[in-house]
């Protein structure tokens, strides 16, 4: 069973980062043996030497792009037409940080980079080669998740050499927070099977399970071990997400709302509260709530929420409020 859980980890972590590999590695062939690399002109190990060595710059350098996902309300539109991976150009000098100053969004197939905060003369630009929820963990479960990931490498990034230093593992060294994590994907996958099974109550399943789970971050900052299960903190925000569409199908606002501000306030303590780092994702979770706000008829508290939304538009991707608007015209 164990080595059966491990393989499935193992396809679970190469889809999760290279989703679109083998497309991208069958289309490159083509282009390369047909256009680049003529039969007539190149011998066949040489062609697939080119091909090889093309491969691993797209590995390495490829960006993915969303321009719908942060929104619940394109959930029926489907993302493949509005998602893709590309490889930019100026884009694939930045390197990553776990403590980035830059974000990037899509606008169709641009790639829009925005300064999330004031940046000193000479100041290395940088992006997060991560999730963004992913960053909120401690050292050794974010150097993990980088070494697992399409572009394998060990972060030495200004953040995590001062953790280190510092001492700052959050309750454990590399190989307690290795076992850590194989214990929060297996947990992830069974929320998740059961989650299938539960039907009707689902809602209610779901709930109960994450109330009974810390994410990482949450572990990591109350010391360290605990007799409750735990989650990646991506996955718990991922989960907390669901739970919020389930309630919303079900008409429970008040639920959905209460789910919502689970995610706001878990970006807000694990991340940018302490490292500065603003997410995306907080915007359409502040948009939900503002949204059951206005149902539930607490005009004060939509207000708020709607402002929250605005000022983190702002930072994130630059413009006004008809910016916010246009990007997210079916909620607003």
């Amino acid at each position: 069973e164990e080595e059966e859980e491990e393989e499935e980890e193992e396809e679970e972590e190469s889809e999760s980062s290279c989703s679109a590999t083998p497309c991208t590695r069958d289309v490159l062939r083509r282009l390369t043996h047909d256009v680049v690399f003529p039969r007539a002109a190149f011998p066949a190990a040489a062609r697939d030497a080119a091909v090889s060595l093309l491969h691993a710059k797209v590995k390495c350098n490829a960006m993915s792009f969303s321009m719908l996902s942060e929104q619940y309300c394109y959930a029926a539109c489907g993302y493949g037409a509005a998602s893709g991976v590309g490889l930019y150009l100026l884009g694939s000098g930045f390197n990553h940080s776990c403590r980035p100053n830059v974000s990037r969004y899509a606008a169709g197939r641009a790639m829009v980079y925005v300064a999330t905060r004031d940046v000193e003369p000479g100041e290395e630009l940088t992006i997060t080669y991560l999730p963004t929820g992913a960053l909120a963990d401690p050292v050794h479960a974010r150097r993990g998740a980088a070494s697992k990931s399409q572009r394998d490498f060990v972060c030495r990034c200004a953040r995590c050499e001062a953790e280190e230093v510092r001492g700052d593992a959050g309750g454990g060294s590399a190989a307690e927070w290795g076992a850590v994590l194989a214990a929060a994907r297996k947990e992830n996958r069974r929320i998740r099977a059961r989650l299938g099974a539960a039907g009707g109550n689902a809602a209610a399943y779901l709930a109960g399970a994450l109330a009974a789970c810390k994410s990482t971050a949450a572990w990591a900052a109350s010391g360290g071990p605990s007799a409750r299960p735990v989650l990646r903190s991506e996955d718990y925000l991922e989960l907390h997400e669901i739970l919020v569409l389930l309630h919303l199908q079900r008409g429970a606002v008040a639920a959905a709302k209460a789910a919502a501000e689970v995610c706001i306030d878990h970006l807000t303590d694990h991340l940018a509260a302490p490292h500065g780092i603003h997410d995306e994702d907080i915007i359409k979770h502040h948009l939900v709530a503002a949204l059951c706000s206005v149902h539930l008829g607490a005009a004060a508290d939509a207000r708020a929420a709607l402002e929250a939304a605005r000022a983190a538009h702002a930072r994130l991707f630059g413009g006004g409020a008809g910016w916010l608007r246009t990007r997210f015209a079916r909620e607003v």
